[in-house]
């Protein structure tokens, strides 16, 4: 089956996004849902998108993409999310730096001569560390994972559990319409639970394809979460960090 020009470029914008929702593709290509739901359909019987919750996300095999692929991906909007969010940052303080292609963006944002202690198992964030004279980097054992360029397992989570950080800066694969903060993993998700419980306070680091975004193992709930750093300007989700009391910090396009 060949994929018409309106449904290459429904494809081509929920790979960016992540989710995108059957009213919102209505109102952009003014046509009824019965019509744009025709387009969903054909997208889903090939296997390229999956309905969820009033749209579409990408089936779980498209979202676990390698670390080159996220980098690559929404960078201009990482970027802003990094710079925002860095502003929070005392010097002289601890932080944990856990998964997520955001978190690197954010490093790339940090004073050149701030002092702090860092504590991670992400290898590209280790790696951006080495410009910083005054940071004290600490990187953990485990398995390590050649695609994401992280370490895993039971050495890396004794390793974090070792720590006590001022701050924990994450990211995650995706956020459900229940605020459950997920992960594709669970070896993923224990190393983010650890650092989420041994942190004085806690940052979410988000862009919008996140929200709505399926994956199969539960980190959290929001309200372990202070603060989210996020392009997504969803009336759901607002909803749901004032039910959880996190502070929501509207990004780029989202302000």
């Amino acid at each position: 089956m060949t994929l018409e020009t309106r449904q290459q470029a429904i494809l081509k914008k929920l790979n960016e996004r992540g989710f995108i929702s059957t009213e919102e593709l209505a109102k952009q290509y003014l046509l009824t849902p019965q019509t744009i739901r025709r387009d969903i359909n054909a997208l889903c019987e090939l296997g390229l998108a999956r309905k969820q919750h009033g749209g579409i996300t990408l089936p779980p095999a498209m979202n676990n993409q390698n670390i080159a692929t996220r980098l690559g991906t929404n960078t201009a909007i990482k970027q802003q999310i990094g710079q925002f969010a860095v502003r929070v940052i005392e010097p002289e303080s601890t932080l944990f730096l856990g998964y997520g292609s955001t978190v690197v963006q954010l490093i790339e944002s940090l004073p050149k001569e701030i002092s702090l202690t860092v504590v991670t198992n992400n290898l590209n964030a280790a790696l951006s560390l080495t410009q910083f004279p005054n940071i004290d980097t600490w990187v953990s054992g485990g398995r390590l994972r050649q695609q994401h360029h992280d370490l895993s397992g039971l050495p890396a989570q004794n390793f974090l559990q070792s720590f006590r950080a001022d701050l924990a800066i994450c990211g995650i694969a995706g956020i459900s319409a229940e605020g459950e903060l997920l992960e594709f993993q669970h070896d993923e998700a224990e190393l983010t639970r650890t650092m989420l419980r041994n942190s004085k306070r806690n940052l979410l680091l988000a862009d919008a394809s996140k929200f709505m975004r399926s994956a199969s193992v539960c980190v959290a709930t929001l309200d372990q979460i202070d603060a989210l750093y996020t392009d997504c300007n969803s009336p759901e989700l607002a909803k749901l960090c004032q039910q959880h009391n996190v502070e929501l910090q509207l990004i780029g396009d989202g302000l």
